[in-house]
């Protein structure tokens, strides 16, 4: 089984396989089968497993007995270590998929033992059988005794933060990003898993939404990983403990937790963990963002995309509806939704000082022939090179008021980047044949998002 896996199990779980082996050496068996794990189990008298056999009635000297009658072997004339049979091997990889199914992120004595009874070949089986004793009995009891100890269903060092983990049921993917954060910590060997390392974690997993939305807006693994590195100056461990959770991640989890449950859903996902980070104050995951370009927005709006729901928004009166066949494209400098990520990039870039604006300009002409930008937007550009921290730093303040009354029916605060960003793709969608005809104002700061369609007299008609 692979070493990332086996982190997993708790404490009681590996003193099962460590019983197990010394019960195949006391036999003088060259493997460690599907019965001496059994009899680890039963051993391991403290886990669920030891306790749910007993209290199905069976004694250790009897399956002991049993099994010394179903394995006459011949007895091994070296020393050499005894190594798991594919039986074995087997229920260890069923005791995991029961502990994903159960949604727990540890595996425990109570996994071992039903992905034992689901391995329906061995001397294990065999020997329950023999006693009367079927796989439904065995899973029966154990959710008869999960329940009436619901502390038994966790790890013995579960924090409070791991349980509520546990108690949510995590997804799958969300599991595979704990493991990959666990391993980039002990890859560079560091005490605590930090929310930097979720970050990691986040990219390294393929399938999740989290990953989707990172790469989609530019994030590559190798330049986060470098970041990491170079704004944490942990140091590493210097003795073979297994890494626990820094407080800042369990906060982050905690968040996650609280995000999954406000949208009505049962398992925390990836995109639960990375609004939970969004959702910090301050982390050195956030650092890394910031210095990426990553907007808040951005993430929660291509996170809602991937879920094919509508951003956070809130009905307000007086407000045009919006046609249902014409959805609110995202667009940037007069590029097509599809270009946008390319033109943040390039942004970016001018930012740094790696681009000037006739060459954004050259470049997006080869993109699309006679497309270019306009003479506001380019002057925009230009105040990037030398006065981009400043700029990010000032605020556009957008306020809605009842002329007749005069009252402020809302506002919405954006930076000012995003204000003459948002401010140039109104003026764009008003040039004459531009298939883009909304634009959508949204901001951290403010639950309010504004719609502006631009329509002719023609649309009118029609509705």
């Amino acid at each position: 089984m692979p070493h990332n896996k086996m982190e997993r199990f708790t404490q009681r779980a590996r003193r099962v396989l460590s019983l197990a082996q010394e019960e195949a050496e006391r036999l003088h068996h060259k493997y460690i089968g599907t019965e001496h794990m059994l009899l680890g189990l039963f051993r391991e008298d403290g886990g669920v497993a030891g306790r749910v056999l007993r209290e199905l009635g069976l004694e250790y000297s009897r399956v002991e007995e049993l099994v010394e009658e179903l394995t006459r072997v011949t007895a091994q004339t070296t020393a050499t270590t005894a190594e798991l049979s594919p039986g074995t091997k087997r229920v260890l990889e069923l005791a995991v998929d029961e502990a994903r199914r159960m949604g727990h992120h540890y595996i425990g004595t109570e996994h071992l033992l039903l992905g034992l009874v689901r391995q329906l070949e061995g001397v294990a089986i065999e020997v329950l059988k023999r006693l009367g004793i079927s796989p439904e009995d065995v899973r029966r009891q154990t959710r008869r005794v999960l329940q009436e100890s619901p502390v038994q269903n966790q790890s013995p060092t579960a924090s409070p933060t791991e349980k509520l983990v546990a108690e949510s049921s995590i997804s799958e993917t969300g599991l595979q990003v704990l493991t990959f954060a666990r391993e980039y910590v002990d890859q560079f060997q560091l005490i605590t898993v930090d929310p930097e390392h979720l970050l990691v974690g986040l990219l390294r997993e393929e399938k999740g939404i989290a990953g989707q939305v990172l790469r989609d807006l530019g994030l590559e693994l190798k330049r986060v990983e470098e970041l990491v590195q170079e704004l944490t100056q942990a140091a590493p461990r210097t003795t073979p403990t297994h890494p626990e959770l820094s407080q800042r991640t369990k906060e982050l989890l905690e968040l996650a937790v609280d995000d999954a449950r406000n949208a009505g859903e049962r398992h925390i996902d990836t995109h639960h963990m990375l609004m939970g980070l969004l959702r910090q104050s301050e982390s050195v995951a956030l650092d890394v963002l910031n210095r990426l370009g990553i907007k808040h927005q951005d993430v929660r709006r291509q996170i809602n995309l991937k879920l094919q729901k509508p951003s956070d928004t809130q009905s307000f009166p007086n407000l045009p509806a919006r046609r249902p066949e014409r959805e609110v494209q995202y667009i940037g400098a007069g590029s097509m939704y599809l270009m946008e990520s390319l033109l943040k990039k390039m942004l970016d870039m001018v930012g740094d000082g790696k681009l000037t604006v006739e060459q954004v300009n050259e470049m997006l002409a080869t993109l699309q022939p006679g497309l270019k930008l306009n003479t506001g937007m380019q002057a925009w550009l230009a105040t990037l090179v030398n006065q981009r921290e400043a700029q990010d730093k000032r605020r556009v303040r957008v306020v809605v008021i009842n002329r007749e009354t005069q009252e402020e029916l809302f506002k919405l605060t954006l930076s000012l980047l995003e204000g003459l960003e948002k401010l140039d793709q109104l003026l764009l969608a008003t040039v004459t044949d531009n298939q883009l005809k909304s634009v959508a104002f949204d901001s951290d700061s403010s639950s309010f998002r504004v719609e502006v369609h631009v329509e002719n007299d023609e649309d009118k008609a029609d509705e």
